[in-house]
């Protein structure tokens, strides 16, 4: 299962993971968040 970055809470794509749940979303955030960190100093 591919993670889901879809900012619509109600997307229902048959591969992506439940948007509703904040936590999730956080934590998604917070990995994108450091991707770019790591781009931003190499």
């Amino acid at each position: 299962m591919k993670p889901c970055y879809c900012i619509n809470p109600s997307c229902k794509q048959p591969d992506h993971p439940d948007n509703n749940n904040t936590q999730v979303i956080l934590e998604r955030l917070d990995k994108i968040e450091k991707q770019l960190q790591k781009k931003n100093t190499s």
